[in-house]
């Protein structure tokens, strides 16, 4: 990734999962969070699981190939 960096060449992370996991991974390796397209959980006051956000690309089917066009 390093490489396709240093030429200026953007590096992206399309994944179906969720953002909360994600999102350290992408740090670690250099990816910007601008740069990751995956899905945003939601958890209510208690920190109970409430759904995800479906407006989210990734949340649907055909989602990855979609967020790839973008």
């Amino acid at each position: 990734m390093a490489t396709l960096q240093n030429k200026g060449i953007g590096v992206f992370l399309v994944s179906g999962g969720f953002r909360l996991m994600i999102e350290p991974i992408a740090e670690d390796v250099g990816i910007p969070l601008v740069n990751i397209y995956a899905n945003t959980i939601f958890f209510d006051d208690d920190g109970n699981y409430s759904g995800f956000d479906d407006a989210e690309l990734t949340s649907r089917d055909g989602g990855k190939a979609k967020a790839i066009e973008v």
